[in-house]
C-alpha cells in the first residue's frame, strides 16, 4: 500500500477518533450543561406554558433506547384566583431529544412521558392553559412537543361549590401538539381508571379550515365496557366552551354493567339511549332537543316492555352561587322501583335498610337550583303506580316547591301543591291537595295484604305537614287533616248474588297529630239507621312494615233518634283483620234507655257469621224496648205486643255455622223466671229455628198482657185476624221442659212442650202434671183460613192447677177433660165460633174456687149455677170465692157455632141434685140453659125454696143471669136456637131426676 492511501486512512481514523472523542465529551458534558442551564430550561418551559415552571430535582439525559431528557420533581404553578390554584407536580418527566437542535437553542421533543404526576384542573378555566402566541416568537430556547403521555398519575378536578374530586389515570396520550397548521390541534387516545374500571377516552380537535376560522371543532368519545358517550361539535377557541355547540349521544346497552361506578346504587336491568344538543350561551350550558329511551328486557309492573322516552329543553347556568337548570322535561314510562323493596319478593336481611329507612338525598337540593316544567307519563315507584305526574318544579337555595301539581293515580286524580324546605337538619314537608273523587278499590289496591273495601269519596281535601329525611320519619311526624263531603263504603264482595250493604258517610273528617292516634269523625247511614261515628285507631307509623299495627280501633257511635237514641261503645280490631274482612276481634256494647247489650269475641268474616264465636250479654228493662231498638214495623209490632214486665237479663255464646248461627249455653232470667238451653237459627228464604230449652220456673203472667184465658176476657178481646202466611214465615222445632209454669192464676208442674213447624204446618204436643194431661194441636193455613185440630185428654188436680196462695187449703178436685175441636178460623176469637167437635168436663168432690173454675172451659157458667144452688153462699161475705161440690159434668157437642148438651149437664152438691140442658151460641155469646133440681135425701125443709124447682141461666157469656123459674116452664119460652137442647132435657133426664139419683152418673151414661 502506498503512503498516500495510508495517510488518508490514518487521517480518517484520527478524524473518527476526534468525532468519537467529541461525542464522548458532549455526552459527558451534556448533563453538566443542562444542569448548569436548568434555569434557562425552566424559563423556556414557563414561556411555552404561560405558567411558572420549577425544576426541583436533577436534570439528566438517557441515551438508550434513544436520547431523552429526564427531569425529576417538576412543579408547574397553578392559576391564581381559580378553583384550582394548587401547582402541578410530576415525579418524573422524560422527553425524546433532538440533540442537534440544542445548538440552535431549540428544545425539540418528540414525546414527553409524565409519571407520578398530580394535576389540578378547574373545568371552567381550561382555556387559560392554551397559550395565545406560538412559542417560536419568543426569545431564548424554542420548545416544541409532538406528543405527551401521562401514566400512573392523578387528576384532581376543582369546582367553586364542590369538594375536589380525584381520578387515578393509568395512561393518557396527547398527540398533534406541534402540527403543521398555524392553529392548535389535538388528538387524544387514552385510558383512565374509575373505581378500578378502565374508561377509554378518545379526543380529536383542531382548527377548521384557515387560521382565521372562528370555530374549533372537536370530537369526544368515552367507552366503559359496552357503554359509550359521544360528543361532536365546535367551540370558539381551544378549551373555551363559551360558544360550544355539540351533539351528544349516550348509549348504554346494560345499565347493570355500570354497577362498579356507582357502588351505592343498584342500576335496574335494561338499556338506556339518549341524545340531545349541548349549547352554551350567555346563561350557561343547555341541553335541548332531548330524545331518549329505556329498553327493559321484561315488563315493569303495569308498564309493558319499558321503552321509556325522554324529551325536553334544558339549560344550565353556572354563573350564580349554585348551578341552575331551567327548561322542560317530558318522560314516558319510567320505572323507579328498587329491587327487593315494598312489593318485591326478595327477602332482605334485618340490617339492610328498606325503602322506609333509606334516607332521601335532600342535602343535594342545596347544591342546585331548578325551574323545570316536568311531566311524567307512567311512573312506577315504591309502592305506587303513578299514571301521570305534571308539575312546575322550582328549587331555590334548598327550598323545593311543586306548583300546579297534577297527579293521576289509580282511582284518584290529585291537584294542588307541595313544598320541601331542605335547609334545616330535619327537612320540612308540606302538602295541600284536592280530589274530586277517590275510588277506593283502585286507590287502595297497592295494599296487597288486604282486600280493600268498595265505594268512593267525594270532593276530598288534604292538608299535611311532616319532618324527616326518611319515609318512616315523615310518616311518624305526619300531621294533617283529610276531609270529604260524602263517602260510600261497601264491604269486600262475597260470593253471594246480592250486593253488599252500602254505608254512607256524610262529611267524614280524618285528623292526625304528630305521634298521636288517627281519628275519624263522620255521620254514618246504613240500613235506614243514622249514627254519629267517632273512631280512634293507632299511630300511622305503626302501620308500616315491622310496625305493631293497630291491635284495636276504639268505637263511639250514637244513634240519631227523635225518641230514644242508642250509643255503641267499645273496640274492634286489628285493622288488618278489618281491611281483610276476617278474624276481627269485637268488644262492643250497645246502650239505650232500658237496654244494654254487650258483644265480645271473634268475628271470622264480615259478610257471614261462619266460624265466629261471640259472647253476648243483655240487660233489658222490658221487652217493649226491643221494638224501639228494631225501628221496623215488625219490631214496633213486637214492642206493642209485650206490656211492661220485670227486667230481663240474658247471656249466650253465639257461634257461626256453615248455614246459620247458634246460641249455645243460653241463660236468661226475668223476675222469678229462668230459661236455659241452645238455639240454632238457619237463615234463608224460609228461616229455620231449632231450640231445646228448659226452665226451673217460668212466669208468663207479665208477658201475656190479657191475663187469664177466661170467658170474661175472651169475650172482651176484639177479633185479631191472623195473617194467612204467618206460619210460612219460618220453620223449626221447639222442645221446652218447665218445672213449674205460671200464667196468671194458673200453674202447671212438669210441663213438656214439643212443637214442629214445617212449610206452614204446625204440630205440637203438650203434657203436664203428674196425671199427665196431654194436648195435641195440628194447625195449617189454606185459602179458607186456618185449619185446626185440637185434642186434649187426661186428668188434672185443680188444686195444683191454681197457682194461688191458698191453693194448698183447697180440696184437690180431680178433673177429667176430653175435648176435640176441628174447623177453620181466620182469627183467634173464631176458633170456638167455627169449631166442630165435643167437649166433656167431669169434676169430682171438693171446694171449687172461683179462679179455678174460670180457667176451665165454660167453668164460669158452672160457678154461676152453683151460686144459685147454694143460697147460703149468697148470704156470705163477698170475700168468699168458692162453693162446695160433690160432682159436676159439662158435656157439649159443637157444630155450626152452637154448643148443644146432647147428653145433658149435671151438678151435685151436698144438698141438691141438678140436671139440665141447653145450648150456647158461640157466635153471639148467647146462653140458654135450664136445670131441674131435686132435694137430696136427708136434707131439711130449709132448702125447699130451691128444691124441686126449675133453674135457668140466660143472657150472654159477657153478662150471665141465673134464677128460679116460678112458672116451672122447662121446654117453652126458650130461644129458638136452644130448643133442641132443652127438649132433650125434658124428654130424657127430668124423668130420671130423684133425690136418690146421682145426676153425674146419669149424664155420663147418656
Amino acid at each position: 500500500m502506498s503512503a498516500a492511501p495510508m495517510k488518508a486512512v490514518h487521517i480518517a481514523l484520527w478524524g473518527l477518533l476526534l468525532v468519537l472523542a467529541a461525542i464522548g465529551i458532549t455526552i459527558a458534558s451534556l448533563p453538566v450543561y443542562l444542569e448548569a442551564h436548568k434555569g434557562l430550561l425552566a424559563e423556556a418551559a414557563s414561556r411555552a406554558l404561560g405558567r411558572s415552571v420549577r425544576i426541583e430535582g436533577a436534570v439528566g439525559v438517557a441515551w438508550l433506547p434513544r436520547p431523552s431528557l429526564v427531569l425529576v420533581d417538576l412543579e408547574i404553578a397553578g392559576v391564581e384566583g381559580s378553583a384550582a390554584p394548587r401547582p402541578w407536580y410530576a415525579g418524573r418527566l422524560e422527553g425524546d431529544l433532538d440533540l442537534a437542535a440544542l445548538f440552535d437553542r431549540q428544545l425539540r421533543i418528540g414525546r414527553i412521558q409524565v409519571q407520578d404526576a398530580v394535576i389540578h384542573l378547574d373545568p371552567d378555566q381550561l382555556a387559560d392553559w392554551v397559550p395565545s402566541d406560538r412559542p417560536s416568537s419568543r426569545g431564548g430556547f424554542r420548545v416544541t412537543v409532538d406528543s405527551v403521555r401521562l401514566v400512573e398519575s392523578t387528576l384532581v378536578l376543582h369546582a367553586a361549590s364542590d369538594p375536589p374530586r380525584g381520578f387515578r389515570i393509568d395512561r393518557i396520550d396527547l398527540s398533534g401538539l406541534d402540527g403543521p397548521n398555524t392553529g392548535w390541534s389535538l388528538d387524544v387516545e387514552g385510558e383512565i381508571g374509575l373505581s378500578g374500571i378502565p374508561v377509554a377516552i378518545s379526543v380529536s380537535a383542531g382548527p377548521a379550515g384557515e387560521s382565521g376560522s372562528a370555530h374549533w371543532p372537536f370530537a369526544v368519545r368515552m367507552q366503559v365496557a359496552d357503554a359509550s358517550l359521544e360528543a361532536s361539535g365546535s367551540t370558539g377557541a381551544p378549551f373555551d366552551v363559551a360558544q360550544i355547540e355539540a351533539r351528544v349521544d349516550l348509549a348504554v346497552p346494560d345499565l347493570q354493567a355500570l354497577q362498579p361506578l356507582f357502588p351505592a346504587y343498584a342500576p335496574p336491568a335494561g338499556g338506556l339511549r339518549m341524545s340531545g344538543r349541548l349549547l352554551r350561551g350567555d346563561d350557561g350550558l343547555a341541553l335541548d332537543r332531548i330524545e331518549g329511551s329505556v329498553d327493559a328486557p321484561e315488563p315493569l309492573g303495569r308498564i309493558p316492555h319499558g321503552d321509556a322516552r325522554l324529551a325536553g329543553d334544558l339549560s344550565l347556568t353556572l354563573g350564580g352561587p349554585r348551578p341552575s337548570i331551567q327548561g322542560s322535561l317530558n318522560i314516558e314510562k319510567l320505572d323507579l322501583r328498587a329491587p327487593g323493596s315494598f312489593n318485591g319478593s326478595t327477602a332482605t336481611s334485618d340490617e339492610a335498610p328498606t325503602w322506609l329507612d333509606r334516607p332521601f338525598p335532600v342535602e343535594r337540593l342545596r347544591n342546585l337550583d331548578l325551574d323545570l316544567a316536568l311531566r311524567i307519563e307512567g311512573l312506577e315507584t315504591n309502592p305506587l303506580t303513578i299514571e301521570r305526574l305534571a308539575t312546575r318544579v322550582t328549587l331555590d337555595d334548598g327550598r323545593l316547591r311543586l306548583g300546579s301539581l297534577d297527579v293521576v293515580l289509580p282511582g284518584v286524580a290529585l291537584a294542588g301543591e307541595a313544598a320541601l324546605d331542605a335547609r334545616q337538619a330535619r327537612p320540612a314537608w308540606t302538602a295541600d291537595l284536592k280530589a274530586e273523587r277517590i275510588l277506593l278499590p283502585e286507590a287502595l289496591a297497592f295494599l296487597h295484604s288486604a282486600k280493600p273495601p268498595g265505594g268512593y269519596l267525594e270532593r276530598v281535601s288534604l292538608t299535611a305537614k311532616a319532618q324527616g329525611t326518611t319515609a318512616r320519619a315523615l310518616i311518624a311526624s305526619l300531621a294533617g287533616e283529610l276531609r270529604s263531603t260524602q263517602a260510600q263504603l261497601r264491604a269486600p264482595a262475597a260470593n253471594k248474588p246480592q250486593a253488599p250493604a252500602a254505608i254512607t258517610l256524610t262529611k267524614p273528617r280524618l285528623t292526625l297529630e304528630s305521634g298521636t292516634a288517627v281519628r275519624l269523625q263522620t255521620a254514618l247511614a246504613t240500613g235506614g239507621e243514622r249514627f254519629d261515628l267517632d273512631l280512634t285507631g293507632g299511630r300511622l307509623v305503626d302501620l308500616l312494615p315491622q310496625g305493631r299495627g293497630w291491635p284495636k280501633i276504639d268505637v263511639l257511635a250514637k244513634r240519631r233518634s227523635k225518641t230514644k237514641g242508642a250509643e255503641i261503645r267499645g273496640s274492634i280490631g286489628p285493622l288488618d283483620a278489618l281491611l281483610a274482612g276476617r278474624d276481627l276481634n269485637l268488644d262492643l256494647s250497645l246502650e239505650q234507655p232500658g237496654l244494654t247489650i254487650g258483644v265480645k269475641g271473634r268475628l271470622a268474616r264480615l259478610d257471614a257469621l261462619r266460624g265466629s264465636t261471640l259472647d253476648v250479654e243483655a240487660a233489658i228493662q222490658d221487652l217493649s224496648v226491643l221494638g224501639e231498638l228494631a225501628g221496623s214495623p215488625f219490631g214496633q209490632g213486637l214492642a206493642s205486643g209485650f206490656p211492661d214486665g220485670p227486667p230481663l237479663t240474658a247471656s249466650a255464646r253465639l257461634q257461626g255455622l256453615d248455614d246459620g248461627w247458634a246460641l249455645r249455653d243460653l241463660k236468661a232470667a226475668s223476675g222469678d223466671s229462668d230459661l236455659a238451653g241452645n238455639l240454632t237459627i238457619r237463615p234463608g228464604p224460609v228461616p229455620r229455628i231449632e231450640a231445646t230449652l228448659s226452665a226451673q220456673r217460668l212466669d208468663l203472667t207479665p208477658y201475656l198482657g190479657m191475663g187469664l184465658p177466661t170467658a170474661s176476657n175472651a169475650r172482651s178481646t176484639p177479633a185479631q185476624r191472623l195473617p194467612p202466611d204467618l206460619l210460612r214465615m219460618l220453620d223449626g222445632t221447639l222442645r221446652l221442659t218447665v218445672g213449674h209454669l205460671k200464667a196468671g192464676d194458673l200453674g202447671f208442674d212438669l210441663l213438656e212442650l214439643n212443637a214442629a213447624l214445617d212449610a206452614g204446618h204446625l204440630q205440637a204436643t203438650l203434657a203436664t202434671g203428674a196425671e199427665r194431661l196431654r194436648a195435641e194441636m195440628d194447625l195449617r193455613s189454606d185459602r179458607a183460613g186456618w185449619r185446626f185440630d185440637i185434642r186434649a185428654k187426661g186428668n188434672l188436680d185443680l188444686a195444683q192447677l191454681l197457682d194461688a196462695k191458698d191453693a194448698d187449703a183447697l180440696s184437690h178436685i180431680q178433673t177429667v177433660l176430653d175435648m176435640r175441636l176441628t174447623g177453620v178460623a181466620t182469627a183467634l176469637n173464631d176458633l170456638l165460633r167455627n169449631a166442630a167437635g165435643h167437649l166433656e168436663l167431669s169434676l169430682g168432690a171438693g171446694r171449687l174456687h172461683k179462679k179455678a173454675a174460670e180457667v176451665l172451659p165454660l167453668g164460669g157458667l158452672l160457678f154461676t149455677l152453683l151460686d144459685v144452688l147454694n143460697p147460703l153462699a149468697l148470704d156470705l161475705d163477698s170475700r168468699v170465692h168458692y162453693n162446695d161440690l160433690e160432682c159436676a159434668v159439662l158435656q157439649f157437642d159443637l157444630a155450626d157455632g152452637i154448643a148443644v148438651s146432647t147428653r145433658g149437664l149435671a151438678v151435685q152438691t151436698k144438698t141438691i141434685n141438678a140436671i139440665g140442658g141447653g145450648a150456647l151460641n158461640l157466635r153471639t155469646e148467647g146462653i140458654d140453659r135450664r136445670f131441674k133440681t131435686a132435694k137430696r135425701r136427708g136434707i131439711g125443709l130449709s132448702l125447699l125454696g130451691i128444691a124441686d124447682r126449675f133453674v135457668y141461666i140466660k143472657g150472654t157469656l159477657r153478662n150471665p143471669r141465673a134464677g128460679i123459674d116460678p112458672a116451672a116452664l122447662l121446654t117453652y119460652g126458650g130461644a129458638a136456637w136452644a130448643t133442641s137442647g132443652i127438649s132433650l132435657l125434658a124428654d130424657q133426664f127430668v124423668r130420671r131426676l130423684t133425690s136418690g139419683t146421682n145426676p153425674c152418673d146419669a149424664v155420663r151414661k147418656g
